[in-house]
């Protein structure tokens, strides 16, 4: 068995609604010097439609896994955790500044007056 080349929907028209039947009117009497078929003429204005629009505007969004909502423990926890990252980071530059300052100050004392006698 070939495989499908075509596929397919059908298209309906209700006779009620003046949009309707307006657009039923213009596929209907379709100059045929323009468009070949009313297939084309449908595939150029959805197209026409289409490239002013993006793909998350017109199709279904993916079904997104929906996350447990946050518990008090849960806030607890990261709240412990943000403490002990930031004292483990304020203690790390703290050090940096107290070795910074003491070079500065190494390197400021002249060269004979680095060792002090009492």
């Amino acid at each position: 068995m070939a495989r499908k080349q075509y596929e397919q929907f059908c298209l309906r028209f209700s006779m009620e609604n003046p949009t309707h039947v307006k657009l039923f009117r213009i596929i209907n009497n379709l100059d045929s010097d323009i468009y070949r078929s009313k297939n084309q003429f449908i595939m150029e204005a959805l197209e026409a439609y289409v490239s002013g629009k993006s793909i998350d505007e017109l199709c279904k969004k993916e079904k997104q896994e929906k996350e447990a909502p946050l518990t008090k423990q849960d806030l607890l926890e990261f709240g412990n955790q943000m403490r002990e990252d930031l004292k483990q980071e304020l203690y790390q530059e703290m050090l940096v500044r107290i070795a910074d300052t003491m070079m500065s100050a190494i390197m400021r004392q002249p060269n004979g007056m680095q060792e002090i006698e009492l």
